[in-house]
């Protein structure tokens, strides 16, 4: 595939097996940052231990490259996974305290999205805009500023179609039922939803598609890094269903072929956007059927 502004340094790494292990070991490094927080695996003094020493795992080891020039090609990959392991300690400390405080359930489209932006996107955007900086990377590398927007823009709408598609197509009967709903019902729903579902698609695809997609390149190459970080998506997507082996099989080939989709295309444009438009797409779908099943 050739990628958009292809004139950048080799990766750190040669092809061969060199580079088949960092793959792996950055997937397993991906996975540990995430599915735990995501999995609902810890609570009480454990979550704390996790939550604050996960970056302070990463930002050590960043801080260790320091020392020796010979790992300082290392530092800002490390310093990628600080800054998502970061934001997840923040998040930890603001907690539930927005919704609380507004008295707003997460049950309901508006406590949700009041959720989501306080507690999540905020302090984890935040993070990774903090691990750019430190690791000198560019709003050009997170295909933030610059690229090819507007084609970026038009294979995010294409890309959804599938998506809609799938919905549409959806044999459980989910899709169905939210299409049954009384129209003044959704639209009551559409702008929580929304503003959900944007926050949400620019969060993680800032952190996918943006900052580990431009770290990992670096170390493994750009086809690799798509394969950790579209794998490592879906892996994040699907423990959340853990106890809910319908929903898994239905909805892992989707998050998949996000992931994949959403790489190529910032492969071939340099821009995040269109990814960004499609996940909120997609989330807008998905919070729907949430909500109509819950």
């Amino acid at each position: 595939m050739q990628d958009y502004g292809s004139v950048e340094s080799a990766p750190i790494l040669p092809r061969g097996a060199s580079r088949v292990w960092a793959s792996l070991g950055l997937l397993a490094a991906a996975l540990l940052v995430a599915v735990p927080v995501y999995g609902g695996w810890l609570s009480g003094g454990v979550e704390d231990i996790y939550r604050f020493g996960m970056p302070l795992l990463w930002g050590g080891l960043a801080l260790a490259t320091t020392r020796t020039s010979r790992l300082a090609p290392f530092r800002a990959l490390l310093l990628s996974l600080f800054g998502v392991s970061l934001g997840f300690a923040l998040a930890h400390i603001v907690g539930s305290w927005p919704t609380e405080t507004l008295r707003l359930s997460p049950a309901t489209p508006a406590g949700a999205a009041v959720a989501k932006i306080t507690s999540e996107v905020i302090p984890v955007s935040a993070s990774i805009f903090l691990a750019a900086f430190l690791a000198q990377l560019s709003l050009e590398s997170l295909g933030l500023r610059g690229g090819r927007v507007w084609l970026s823009l038009g294979l995010g709408i294409v890309a959804s179609v599938p998506l809609l598609a799938y919905f549409l197509l959806d044999p459980s009967g989910v899709s169905k039922a939210v299409l049954t709903l009384p129209v003044a019902t959704l639209l009551s729903w559409l702008p929580w939803l929304v503003a959900f579902s944007v926050a949400n698609g620019f969060m993680e695809e800032l952190w996918f598609r943006g900052l580990w997609f431009a770290m990992f390149k670096q170390v493994v190459g750009p086809s690799a890094a798509m394969h950790v970080t579209s794998v490592a998506f879906c892996a994040m997507h699907v423990i959340v269903y853990w106890g809910n082996p319908t929903a898994i099989v239905m909805l892992t080939p989707a998050w998949l072929y996000m992931g994949y989709a959403y790489a190529v295309i910032v492969r071939k444009t340099g821009s995040v956007w269109g990814p960004v438009l499609a996940h909120a797409i997609a989330d807008v779908m998905f919070m729907y059927i949430y909500f109509t099943s819950v």
